[in-house]
């Protein structure tokens, strides 16, 4: 399987392993290890926004003049880090509601 991700966007993928991973091993309840999963994930967004928010980086070709911008970009598959949290949210929150 090929992980596409820009800046810090790897975060992502590895939240959710290691939130899983670490429920199983430390045998915590559903509701425990889920709620954990959820903040984890709440405190990805808030660092996802005020990364994706930060200025672009103008930069100067010495010879020609040319000025430019450039922004880094955090993602995962093209989706900005912070929007992955609603969309694991929903994940759980099916997931729970199912009772799996």
């Amino acid at each position: 399987m090929i992980l596409v991700w820009r800046g810090y966007g790897f975060w992502v993928p590895l939240l959710f392993v290691v939130g899983f991973v670490g429920m199983g091993l430390l045998e915590l309840s559903d509701d425990i290890g889920i709620g954990l999963i959820a903040a984890g994930y709440v405190c990805l967004a808030y660092v996802g926004y005020k990364l994706n928010k930060q200025p672009p980086v103008r930069y100067r070709n010495v010879k020609t003049g040319e000025e430019w911008e450039e922004k880094e970009k955090h993602d995962f598959f093209w989706i900005p880090m912070q929007y992955w949290s609603a969309l694991i949210a929903g994940m759980l929150l099916y997931a729970k509601l199912l009772g799996h």
